[in-house]
């Protein structure tokens, strides 16, 4: 008895040297923050095989906080095969803002694949980016011939606001 009761309290020092005495490596967790931007699509409902456009559209949401755009900042728009085939949209953009101007910006669709469209902001001077403020794209597209859902994803490119990403859902319906 006294040899287990020995062999325990040993076994006890041990492992608490080997706690306290080894190198512990402490992360620092960092909080989740909500997104700061939200993205809208309208219409959001199309019918199947027609010729279709839509506005792509971006804004701060209400606790963003100062949010500004620097030059070479990119939001990369990319639609599923699903949905057909983008086929052009317009240059410049609409913009609502009291800083931003359409012509701060260039709209294109990827030379490879017409379903991946950016939105660059050119200006060599930042620029503030503020709740209530809007930038939209409208694009046109085909739809596919299957009814069904498909995917827009948003996403920013830019180290100013890495935490955009959202998805939309967007119906084909007869």
């Amino acid at each position: 008895m006294k040899r287990s009761t020995f062999t325990k309290t040993i076994c006890a020092v041990i492992l608490s040297s080997v706690l306290v005495w080894s190198p512990v490596s402490l992360t620092q967790v960092q909080a989740q923050t909500a997104p700061s931007v939200g993205f809208t699509i309208s219409p959001s409902v199309f019918a199947t095989g027609q010729s279709s456009s839509a506005l792509l559209c971006l804004s701060p949401l209400p606790a963003a906080g100062t949010l500004t755009f620097n030059t070479k900042d990119v939001i990369g728009f990319q639609f599923d095969a699903s949905l057909g085939t983008v086929t052009s949209v317009d240059n410049p953009i609409s913009v609502h803002s009291s800083t931003l101007e359409p012509t701060d910006f260039d709209a294109r669709l990827n030379l490879v694949n017409h379903n991946k469209l950016s939105i660059t902001y050119t200006n060599s001077t930042p620029k503030q980016f503020a709740y209530t403020d809007t930038v939209c794209a409208k694009i046109s597209f085909t739809t596919g011939p299957t009814v069904g859902s498909a995917l827009v994803r948003y996403s920013s490119k830019s180290q100013v606001w890495p935490e955009w990403s959202a998805i939309c859902h967007i119906c084909q319906c007869q």
